[in-house]
């Protein structure tokens, strides 16, 4: 079932099952013309989610397989605290081929660090991760701490990687930001302070 809203806006709702979303976008998978065309009007791309750290990592790795066989063209993974995981996953799936982007979440406190581990599906924050937001004894010094781990798993994954998401925890866009002025130069999108 296709529940649309407004036609020429983003307000759109769509209600479809995963398979059903792959099934109709399957024919314009890349690198079809028809795709290309479609990108250059509406700037889609076909993604999909990923748990490196799944606690059955067989499964998740055939549900990724199948839907990249689905159309996907690129998979946004959970927040990675263990940049081991995240390697050993790119590994047992060297084979396929489309772009991975690996998430970031800068912890803001030890409590964030528990509500992630604890409460979040597919998150896992390692004990010594754990261990130092529980060592950030003011709301400063854990901010700091979170910056720098994820500035550290950053610069860990992004040899490996096609791409990193940076969350902003809790709208807090600089935090995001601070942690991205690790990435290099090179690496970094075109601004239009940079591009000329």
């Amino acid at each position: 079932m296709v529940e649309q809203g407004v036609l020429g806006s983003f307000a759109a709702e769509y209600t479809l099952r995963l398979k059903e979303i792959f099934t109709l976008l399957k024919p314009y998978s890349l690198p079809s013309i028809a795709l290309a065309l479609l990108l250059a009007l509406a700037c889609l791309l076909v993604s999909c989610g990923v748990n490196p750290g799944s606690p059955d990592l067989d499964r998740e790795i055939a549900r990724f397989e199948w839907k990249v066989d689905a159309g996907a063209q690129l998979a946004v993974t959970q927040p990675v605290f263990d940049v081991d995981v995240l390697l050993a996953f790119i590994e047992r799936v060297r084979d396929v081929r489309i772009p991975v982007i690996a998430g970031v979440w800068p912890l803001a406190s030890y409590r964030n660090a528990e509500f992630m581990n604890n409460e979040v599906p597919g998150v896992t924050v390692p004990q010594h991760v754990l261990d130092r937001m529980r060592g950030a004894d003011t709301k400063d010094k854990a901010r700091a701490e979170g910056v720098a781990i994820a500035r550290e798993s950053l610069e860990a994954l992004l040899p490996h990687v096609q791409g990193v998401q940076i969350s902003a925890p809790f709208g807090r866009v600089a935090t995001a930001l601070e942690v991205a002025e690790v990435i290099p130069s090179e690496k970094r999108q075109p601004t239009k302070e940079n591009a000329s």
